[in-house]
Parts: structure tokens; C-alpha cells; sequence
């Protein structure tokens, strides 16, 4: 029997300051059956308040937006929760599945990729990613997985093994925050 969730359409705002950005986004995102663009924003502040009336499942974000940037834009849409009794939440949606973010953005930064998941990002990925693997991510952290650009993956791995936690870094020990983000990205490259 299948689920109420994989019957209906992923929910998908997009959060850039630029137009054709967004419109490029939304002609890839509407042309999947099993998806639907239910909102855009020019800025931060609108994401958010696109995502506390809207309660979609995922939100596609820019970091460097005017107004509000796409990291403060996106720790407060991580902390945002769909209320069940709230009348603007429809029966499909009241789930109390949190609204995922996906950063999307030109610059390869490590400071942005800590940034995002320190905000609570469930993917971080360049804009020059191919639309399936857009399309794919936007699937994985619908299913409460993360998703990380390979080049931001390998940088993480090696930061890590810098900071010697393959070492002392255990699953039986002790795992500091930074250990968890760690071990969740490394189970995302596999």
C-alpha cells in the first residue's frame, strides 16, 4: 500500500536573487511528475516567510541574497516545524515532516559548506550541478537523507583527517558535533 508521502508531490520553494535562476529551477523542478515549485522568494526573508505560510517539504536556497543571506534564512526554516492543527497546513502535508534545505550556490567555499550544516542544510551543492542530480537531491532529502557537492565531501574528509579523528574518532567513544557531521557525510559519499 503506498504511503500518503510517496503519493503526492514533493513541495519545492526556490530562494535566489535572481530571476532567471529561479525560473531555470522551476522549468527543471516542474517538469518532474512527482514534484511541484509551490513558491519563490528574492531574498531570505521571503523564504522564510514563504516557508512558515507554504510548509513545503523542501527549499532550494542561495547563500548570498540581499535583505537576509541563505545561511540565517536557512536556520530559521530548519527550526520551523508544520503544525498539525495549524489551519494552512493541508491534510497532506500535516505530517510534522520538517521543510529540508538544500543550499545552492557558485561558490565552493568550505567556510559556506560549514555554514549550511551548521544552519541545519540537509545539502549543499554548486550551481553548476547537472539538473538530474538537482532533481535527485531534492528526492534524497525529501527522504530525510543529506546530500554534499563531491568536491565539498572530499574537502570535509580530508579536514577530518587532519583534525586526527580517524584516530580517536569512534562510533563506540564519545562523538563530538563535529564528529557527527563527520560520519553523516562520509555515509553520504558511500
Amino acid at each position: 500500500m503506498e504511503s500518503m508521502n510517496e503519493s503526492r508531490s514533493i513541495r519545492v520553494i526556490i530562494a535566489d536573487d535572481q530571476k532567471l535562476v529561479r525560473a531555470g529551477f522551476a522549468m527543471v523542478i516542474g517538469s518532474q511528475p512527482d514534484m511541484e515549485v509551490v513558491g519563490q522568494a528574492s531574498d531570505g526573508a521571503q523564504a522564510v516567510a514563504l516557508a512558515e505560510s507554504l510548509h513545503p517539504d523542501v527549499v532550494l536556497m542561495d547563500v548570498r541574497m540581499p535583505s537576509m543571506d541563505g545561511i540565517e534564512a536557512t536556520s530559521r526554516i530548519t527550526s520551523l516545524s508544520a503544525a498539525p492543527g495549524d489551519a494552512t497546513v493541508s491534510a497532506e502535508s500535516a505530517d510534522d515532516r520538517p521543510t529540508r534545505v538544500i543550499i545552492l550556490t557558485t561558490f565552493d567555499l568550505d567556510e559556506y559548506v560549514m555554514a549550511a550544516i551548521n544552519a541545519g542544510a540537509s545539502g549543499f551543492l554548486l550551481k553548476d550541478t547537472e539538473p538530474e542530480t538537482l532533481l535527485n537531491s531534492i528526492r534524497t532529502v525529501f527522504q530525510g537523507n543529506a546530500i554534499i557537492a563531491p568536491s565539498a565531501t572530499k574537502r570535509l574528509i580530508e579536514k577530518m583527517m587532519q583534525d586526527g579523528y580517524a584516530q580517536h574518532g569512534s562510533l563506540g567513544g564519545e562523538t563530538t558535533h563535529s564528529g557527527a557531521v563527520y560520519l553523516s557525510l562520509i555515509h553520504i559519499s558511500e
